[in-house]
């Protein structure tokens, strides 16, 4: 927690006194609470009138992007889902620019955070599939400054830049690139899968719950459109790698909690996940010690590319939730 003096020392004091007037708050009780996530600075505050959340968003979300956003949010939710909608400025914009910093505050809205519970993750999945079927025929012009769902080039690029640095062993780069052309090849071999606006970080700490029933989804700041078992692979992906000791119930658990898989979606599946550590693995090239950075990925996600490609694959595609959609 920040007091009066530390958020003067760290530049939040006149951001908060300011961000107060600007969204008519009434008066800074004087603290904040960092809460987690990386993208975006994030606080919860209080004034004499309540609690909030305010952001500080990140440098590169621009303007434009971040109006499309609240057109979404907004309608998500008019849809009944349980979304944070940012509050409006006295100008009726929904964000400000205090400090050169663009900001936004939204209700503090309750709930607790993942407790890794069987039961949160099947929710969590149902949540989901509510989230694309509101979401269906929505439109999104601009892309996020950031993406986990990259185009092809970015694999091909990445690689490339990786095979030119000293210090890679040439047989982890050999055996990253065999499992690169594989899951290209499955990708492009499949037909067209059901698209949405997808969420783009769906992960079990992305949202609140009350008991085992989500009460709040948050952080939109990777929305997209995209194939829909984009969103689905994520959280099986974050399974996987941050939540192993659970993986054998909490895969079908939330396959289960989603439910509409096509037939050729649950095929594409295995190699949906496999794409999403191949990206965090290839991800070493953009980091300020890249050679340090990819060993640490390797061991991560080398035993998981290599999992997928036999009995978890398998697994995976077993998964028939009892309201599967039919292939279309």
């Amino acid at each position: 927690m920040l007091h009066d003096e530390q958020a003067q020392e760290h530049g939040y004091e006149q951001i908060m006194h300011t961000a107060c007037s600007r969204f008519d708050l009434g008066s800074w009780s004087g603290q904040l609470d960092r809460l987690s996530g990386s993208f975006n600075e994030t606080f919860r505050f209080s004034t004499d009138r309540g609690m909030y959340v305010i952001r500080l968003l990140n440098p590169s979300t621009s303007i434009p992007r971040l109006e499309e956003l609240q057109s979404v949010i907004m309608h998500l939710n008019e849809e009944g889902l349980p979304v944070p909608l940012p509050f409006l400025t006295q100008e009726n914009t929904c964000f400000s620019i205090i400090d050169e910093r663009v900001v936004q505050v939204a209700p503090n809205l309750s709930g607790q955070r993942f407790h890794c519970h069987s039961e949160q993750v099947h929710a969590s999945g149902q949540m989901l599939k509510r989230l694309h079927r509101t979401l269906l025929g929505r439109k999104l012009n601009l892309k996020p400054a950031h993406s986990f769902y990259p185009t092809q080039d970015y694999y091909t690029e990445a690689l490339k830049q990786l095979q030119r640095l000293d210090g890679i062993p040439a047989s982890e780069l050999d055996q990253v690139a065999c499992y690169a052309e594989r899951i290209e090849q499955s990708w492009n071999s499949m037909g067209r899968l059901p698209s949405t606006l997808i969420h783009g970080d769906w992960h079990f700490w992305n949202q609140l719950y009350t008991k085992h029933r989500i009460s709040a989804v948050l952080d939109f700041d990777y929305m997209e459109e995209g194939i829909r078992i984009h969103d689905v692979a994520y959280a099986l992906w974050c399974i996987y790698i941050l939540l192993p000791r659970y993986q054998d119930t909490f895969d079908v658990a939330f396959l289960e909690g989603y439910g509409m898989l096509t037939s050729e979606e649950r095929e594409l599946l295995p190699a949906a996940v496999a794409r999403i550590s191949l990206f965090f693995l290839l991800h070493a090239v953009t980091s300020a010690d890249p050679l340090e950075k990819w060993e640490k990925q390797v061991q991560r996600q080398l035993p998981l590319l290599a999992w997928l490609q036999e009995e978890g694959g398998k697994r995976i595609s077993a998964v028939k939730p009892n309201h599967d959609e039919k292939s279309r």
